[in-house]
């Protein structure tokens, strides 16, 4: 756009915001605005749809009400940038600074210009620091590895939004709308969830540590409540192990419990496939539920241990002591190995139980298909299924 007639649009449109004779409201479509700087300025109610902000100057500006439908703002700073109910429906905001900045009430729902595919907000890896967000429209909106600390999303209307990897530390999320949200990795330590919808949330690895569950609607939710009672260590190191395994190994960090005294622990339900527990101490430790596909627990120390219906396939357990543990309906098989893409490579492998000491074990109608028992002790344990035919 020339910049004269950029200049003059602005200027009326300052005009029309005081409600001056002779304003005019801002109205621009597909427009290029790319590296503006216009710091501080009052676009209330002006109308920039599909309009390109990438890398943009905005702190302060004031937008609220504004029709900013399909825009992007990538890269921009909007420091205590006003969006108050202003329609971002399709906006992009990756990467954006955005600290302190207010979009209570806006709608933030998926849009597409026309011809266009209906595309989700994307706030991923912006910093919403401080920011606010309370009773804001945001259903499917992609807010991975976001920071949102002390960020206030009161009430937020946010059904499946994507928050792995988001860090919500210290954020009110009080009667937030969260269903169905992937909250894999996330850091929500001290955050406050009174009253909060979180049903069918996927909380693998998310950090817990001063979050009160008590009023929160969990129904559903792959949570690990009791890993919330470890420390924030352990706890930082289960979200970074989740965008690990989630990612095939292009995101977050392989968790390795090495050394760890676990004993007496609380972790079921909790998200450990692929972890290394090689000798660690983990006797009478809560595993109920718990996903530990591939996970290698050689020559630990689970006594005792709760493994109820826990999902063991491909585990490597050599020489693990496993006396005296309850894995009932537990999952100990071999299981198909996929790529990255998520494709079966057509490699398998299984779980390895040999030279573990399975004394007094209760396996009880636990699938141990295809499971290596070489060397193993079996003096009193009750066997799940080993085969088609055989069952004990």
């Amino acid at each position: 756009m020339d910049v004269t007639e950029l200049v003059e649009t602005i200027k009326l449109h300052q005009q029309f915001a005081k409600s001056i004779q002779g304003g005019r409201r801002a109205v621009l479509q597909n427009t290029s605005l790319v590296g503006l700087k216009l710091p501080g300025i009052d676009l209330s109610d002006a109308v920039f749809t599909g309009c390109d902000f990438t890398d943009c100057v905005l702190a302060g500006v004031n937008f609220s009400r504004a029709d900013l439908f399909g825009a992007c703002f990538e890269g921009s700073d909007l420091t205590n940038t006003l969006f108050v109910r202003a329609d971002l429906r399709g906006a992009q905001f990756k990467g954006a600074q955005m600290t302190g900045a207010d979009l209570s009430d806006a709608d933030l729902r998926p849009g597409a210009l026309v011809s266009a595919s209906n595309a989700p907000v994307d706030l991923s890896e912006a910093n919403l620091d401080g920011s606010k967000m309370d009773n804001a429209k945001a259903d499917d909106a992609k807010m991975r590895n976001t920071s949102m600390k002390g960020a206030s999303l009161r009430s937020l209307q946010g059904s499946r939004v994507d928050f792995s990897g988001a860090d919500l530390g210290g954020a009110n999320l009080g009667k937030a709308k969260l269903k169905n949200v992937d909250l894999t990795g996330a850091n929500m330590e001290d955050a406050e969830v009174a009253e909060a919808n979180l049903t069918g949330a996927n909380m693998r690895g998310t950090v817990l540590a001063g979050v009160d569950l008590a009023t929160a609607d969990t129904r559903d939710a792959k949570v690990s409540k009791g890993a919330s009672k470890l420390s924030v260590e352990i706890q930082r190191m289960m979200a970074k192990h989740a965008l690990w395994a989630d990612s095939g190994g292009a995101q977050g960090e392989r968790a390795s419990f090495k050394g760890i005294d676990l004993s007496g622990a609380d972790l079921s339900n909790a998200y450990l496939s692929g972890a290394d527990f090689g000798a660690c101490n983990m006797s009478e430790v809560n595993l109920a539920k718990a996903q530990l596909v591939l996970a290698d627990l050689s020559g630990s120390n689970l006594t005792g241990a709760n493994l109820r219906e826990a999902e063991l396939g491909g585990a490597k357990l050599v020489a693990a002591n496993l006396r005296d543990v309850k894995a009932g309906f537990a999952l100990v098989t071999r299981i198909a190995i996929k790529g990255p893409d998520g494709k079966e490579t057509g490699h398998t492998f299984p779980a390895n139980l040999s030279g573990a000491d399975l004394t007094d074990a209760d396996f009880s109608n636990a699938d141990m298909r295809g499971a290596v028992m070489d060397d193993t002790i079996t003096d009193g344990t009750r066997l799940g299924i080993l085969s088609k035919e055989k069952a004990s």
